[in-house]
């Protein structure tokens, strides 16, 4: 079931050597970094193809510091960041504040994102842009939707998700690809295995949390896209493989554990068999042959992963791209159960009125803060994070892709 596709692997290896060369091409000096010719090539072709609301920051870190690219339509420049114990203490800082409610004061929240907002993007005016990230290194732990510009005068302490759209990518090689990728199915599937209370597995010696939420979660995305729940003990690795083969879309609402010292063992959770729930981990994942236009991971830390030096961030989501997932929904963090069923609904509400991806996810994120202002800390919507393609899959009352 899980053999590998020669394609995918002859993928995964390009991907490879496109990292390692562009490592390998920047020549780094105290104060200058040249490119090679295809480094160069791979800026001018951004620069032309980007649409003028677009935005391109790509971080590449090296020992000291990070230098980060800076591409818009007929423009590129780099700055150069001191990756030093500051830089390195506030991202950690900024990454365990946002990722729990009491950790930091809201005070020292909104210092940390200033700091990273100010470095990053200085003065630059941001509404209602695109803004395209690619991380590298430490700066994949960083949410930029709660970036916040302490210099402005329109948006002075306004997170940035309440004004642009963000979404995160693997290259921008990548991204071009696949905002041209077109699914022929757009058939709809939930997956919502039942953790009503937290349970302790005995064989694998792990405690899963309750979520609550996960059923109602699934009943109201599925009403909206329609499309069809597999819920409980229905929610197998079986029926999720044999779905996948036709499925323009699958939303997994359950939970994913992360191994930070072997990448291949991180997994998603469905429903138990012989007692013990079932996981698809990373190799199993990657090795899916998908069609499909999205895939949401609805569950803790599935944007987190191994950082290899040379590979990027490996992870659930990117397990999914590579498996030919056109895009991914995904969290940096553990999640709660309550909040996420509610940004999800309003997430798919926005893409049945025919957003683009990344437009529903920001507007998602909006309505739940003003929805709910006595949950407006980070921590209950900034995880999730948009790779991949972000155009609209939904217009009016019909597919983009529906001709299955």
């Amino acid at each position: 079931e899980y053999e590998t596709d020669p394609r995918k692997a002859a993928l995964l290896n390009m991907e490879l050597g496109r990292l390692k060369k562009k490592k390998d091409s920047l020549q780094v000096t105290n104060i200058e970094i040249k490119l090679d010719v295809n480094s160069s090539n791979y800026i001018n072709d951004a620069i032309q193809s980007l649409s003028r609301n677009e935005i391109l920051y790509e971080f590449l870190t090296h020992d000291s510091s990070v230098y980060l690219f800076k591409l818009s339509k007929g423009e590129f420049c780099l700055d150069i960041i001191k990756n030093d114990f500051i830089f390195k203490e506030n991202i950690k800082r900024y990454t365990e504040g946002i990722s729990k409610v009491s950790t930091v004061s809201t005070q020292s929240l909104k210092e940390y994102s200033n700091y990273f907002y100010n470095i990053i993007f200085k003065d630059e005016n941001l509404r209602d842009k695109r803004l395209i990230i690619v991380p590298n290194g430490v700066i994949w732990k960083i949410p930029f939707e709660y970036l916040q510009n302490s210099n402005s005068t329109k948006e002075v302490n306004i997170p940035l998700v309440k004004y642009a759209f963000i979404n995160y990518q693997f290259s921008y090689e990548a991204f071009s690809k696949l905002q041209i990728k077109e699914s022929k199915f757009s058939k709809f599937y939930c997956f919502a295995p039942e953790f009503s209370n937290s349970t302790f597995d005995h064989n694998t010696k792990i405690e899963y949390k309750a979520l609550t939420y996960n059923s109602q979660e699934s009943k109201s995305v599925s009403k909206l896209m329609n499309g069809r729940e597999y819920v409980a003990e229905n929610a197998t690795i079986s029926n999720f493989i044999s779905s996948s083969q036709n499925a323009g879309f699958l939303h997994i609402a359950s939970h994913a554990l992360i191994d930070n010292l072997d990448y291949e063992n991180s997994c998603v959770i469905f429903s138990k068999s012989n007692s013990t729930y079932d996981r698809m981990n990373l190799h199993q994942i990657s090795a899916l042959k998908l069609d499909a236009q999205q895939v949401v991971l609805s569950a803790c830390e599935s944007s987190a992963g191994y950082m290899d030096s040379s590979e990027g961030i490996l992870s659930l989501s990117r397990g999914f791209i590579l498996a030919g997932s056109g895009s991914v929904i995904s969290s940096l963090w553990s999640v709660n159960d309550q909040a996420t069923a509610i940004i999800m609904q309003n997430y798919y509400q926005f893409i049945v009125d025919g957003h683009s991806k990344d437009e529903a996810l920001a507007y998602a994120k909006r309505k739940f803060i003003s929805d709910y202002p006595e949950l407006s800390h980070p921590y209950y919507w900034a995880a999730f994070t948009l790779t991949g393609n972000i155009k609209p899959i939904y217009r009016g009352k019909t597919f983009t892709f529906w001709n299955n």
